[in-house]
């Protein structure tokens, strides 16, 4: 359907993306929101969830070219810092 990735108990998560950087981006984001999630239930706090217009339009921001490329030229920076076998890549 519409949506880009799914979470299936007891069995983990599936995800598309257009290319590399974006998935890179979209799972660094899922695992981040699954991380402030997962506090919230922990101190009995209800958490807010974005509205779908508002999760189109993060997504459609993050995923223009720019704002993109420099995420993942971000991500690729602290991969080279903490994986010696990259770091001359």
């Amino acid at each position: 359907g519409d949506k880009w990735a799914v979470l299936m108990r007891c069995h983990g998560v599936t995800a598309a993306a257009e290319n590399i950087p974006q998935m890179i981006v979209d799972m660094a984001a899922m695992v981040q929101n699954a991380s402030v999630y997962a506090e919230c239930l922990k101190m009995g706090i209800k958490p807010l969830f974005c509205a779908p217009e508002e999760g189109l339009a993060y997504r459609t921001s993050h995923h223009a070219e720019k704002p993109l490329l420099r995420t993942w030229e971000y991500y690729v920076r602290r991969a080279k810092r903490a994986i010696e076998d990259i770091r001359n890549l």
